[in-house]
């Protein structure tokens, strides 16, 4: 890879769709490398104190058991702060 070049990263509604409707759990690791999901996971484990890792199982207990992936009304948003709501509840319990 060249200097400047950068990686061909996936969005993050090509992710879920891999990992949701094709079952291919392989994708978690490039869910776990999106901008916004490590950011979240930063913020909300310097606010909690909770060590990266238990955060990043919760996180994908989330997704691979309970998030619905809707095609036709995904939101990205919408998602993201159901991370942020998630990770916060299920830290504080």
């Amino acid at each position: 890879m060249k200097q400047g070049q950068v990686k061909n990263q996936l969005k993050l509604s090509e992710i879920l769709y891999e990992i949701k409707i094709n079952g291919s759990i392989n994708f978690l690791k490039d869910l776990f490398r999106d901008p916004e999901i490590k950011e979240i996971v930063a913020h909300t484990s310097r606010r909690s104190k909770c060590k990266r890792s238990v955060l990043c199982d919760i996180l994908e207990q989330y997704v691979i058991s309970e998030y619905v992936f809707d095609e036709s009304g995904y939101c990205e948003e919408r998602f993201l702060n159901s991370v942020r709501k998630i990770l916060g509840q299920r830290v504080r319990s």
